[in-house]
């Protein structure tokens, strides 16, 4: 026999981590923490972890999300000099992720870009586990949302 649970709006409910009617593909500078999932442990501690996701950042972030700097901004990062604009500050920690990110309006909204960072961590990191170049998880390698703080561009 099956367990079925019924939904119950007053038991059941997430709450969300989003400013209430702000507009995320308005363009705007975000700073995010993107946390591995509890189970993970310290999944990006090992150096050949943090390059990797260094680089799925710079890929995935467009290169002049970086015009504010890691020092203006308090963040230690992988800066490097890309087309004649900084690179995007981030910094990669054993069990989460933070990053500026600086969007234009029109563009992909912050969710579409934070979707694709974890998607394509995710992907690689399976990839070098199947490769025997990572140990193996348990369960997920992301926790199921991520933290941000949207500053007013002006």
């Amino acid at each position: 026999m099956k367990n079925t649970i019924t939904y119950d709006s007053q038991n059941h409910h997430r709450k969300s981590t989003r400013l209430q009617g702000y507009d995320y593909a308005g363009g705007g500078l975000y700073f995010v923490t993107i946390c591995a999932s509890r189970n993970a442990g310290n999944i990006f501690a090992d150096e050949y972890v943090k390059h990797m996701i260094s680089k799925i950042w710079e890929h995935v972030v467009p290169v002049g999300a970086g015009l504010v700097s890691a020092q203006s901004s308090g963040l230690v990062s992988a800066q490097k000099e890309e087309g004649g604009h900084k690179a995007r500050p981030y910094v990669v920690m054993p069990d989460h992720f933070h990053g500026l990110i600086k969007i234009k309006k029109g563009d992909k909204s912050l969710g579409d870009y934070i979707c694709e960072f974890k998607s394509r961590v995710a992907c690689e990191y399976i990839a070098g586990v199947k490769k025997g170049l990572l140990p193996k998880f348990n369960g997920k390698i992301w926790h199921r949302n991520y933290y941000n703080r949207a500053y007013c561009l002006m």
